[in-house]
């Protein structure tokens, strides 16, 4: 589509960002229906509040200076096409507001924010971090650290991509697939944390720095990844006031207080609390069970454009 026949639209309040598959899609899965009703919910909760609202595929050709603001949310393709989101979510800034800050999503871009994390006391899963053509090899990593099981994955990715959960008596079936990986991008090898598969993990939901609510995420029997597109579940989740104040502090270590974000905690082999993730770009936020939450998420969208 060429520049001339671009979507032009008088000034919108605000533009919802979201994957082009989610735009009057063909097949109503119900992750697809879910995804739908949560923008929907958002959508409507701002025009309440008499904003224009247009919800739109990031990658549109669109006239971006025509809104005011642009409320990242379903962008769940962005990690596959890194490079253009990157250079998108740059011009982006020079236009209008982001939510969150551009500032905010090129540091959680990539997962060696975890670092940062733990250099400023916030407990993370035990984990080495690889740059791209690291030489090291799996069987050296776990040496080293006296692990004997262990997780792999890209420190750019989403919804599990390329992760995989091995033990030392498998390492030789899975060194040619780190060798590949570590040739095409940074990477995180993570010492398997055992209280996923019977606690699983927690997600806390925070608005403007401050807890809203919380779900507890669960791996199917046989598998470890806790996402629903494996078959994982999701329930309600009442958290302990230990649990909302490592996330609230979690999010304390930012640049800047993200206008929505999600902090993934579970516990560690000593039982203890760590954060497994801070998902400050395109997070699911479970608003459809938590309709107060909508509310709470427009307010704060409106006090921060």
């Amino acid at each position: 589509m060429g520049r001339e026949s671009a979507i032009i639209n008088p000034m919108y309040d605000i533009v919802i960002a979201t994957e082009k598959k989610y735009i009057n899609p063909v097949e109503l899965t119900e992750h697809i229906k879910i995804t739908l009703l949560e923008d929907e919910l958002l959508k409507t909760a701002l025009e309440k509040r008499g904003c224009k609202v247009l919800r739109l595929n990031w990658d549109a050709d669109f006239e971006w200076s025509t809104t005011k603001s642009v409320v990242l949310r379903s962008v769940w393709d962005y990690h596959t096409r890194l490079e253009q989101f990157e250079k998108w979510v740059k011009e982006l800034s020079s236009q209008t507001k982001i939510i969150n800050s551009s500032k905010l999503v090129q540091w959680n871009l990539n997962k060696s924010y975890l670092g940062d994390l733990a250099r400023n006391g916030i407990p993370i899963c035990p984990t080495v971090f690889l740059k791209k053509n690291d030489h090291r090899s799996i069987r050296k990593i776990l040496e080293k650290e006296y692990w004997d099981h262990v997780v792999l994955k890209p420190a750019v990715s989403a919804t599990a991509e390329n992760t995989y959960a091995i033990r030392s008596e498998e390492i030789d079936d899975y060194e040619d697939i780190f060798n590949k990986l570590t040739q095409e991008r940074e990477m995180l090898v993570q010492e398997f944390q055992k209280n996923i598969l019977t606690k699983g993990e927690i997600s806390l939901v925070l608005i403007d720095g401050k807890y809203s609510h919380s779900v507890l995420k669960k791996a199917k029997k046989g598998d470890f990844r806790v996402q629903r597109d494996f078959g994982g579940t999701v329930q309600q989740y009442n958290p302990s006031k230990n649990e909302i104040k490592l996330a609230e502090n979690t999010i304390q270590v930012c640049e800047e207080i993200p206008v929505y974000s999600r902090v993934d905690m579970i516990w560690d082999n000593k039982d203890c609390l760590c954060i497994s993730e801070l998902e400050l770009i395109e997070p699911e936020l479970w608003l459809t069970d938590n309709r107060s939450a909508v509310d709470r998420l427009a307010d704060a969208i409106l006090r921060n454009i």
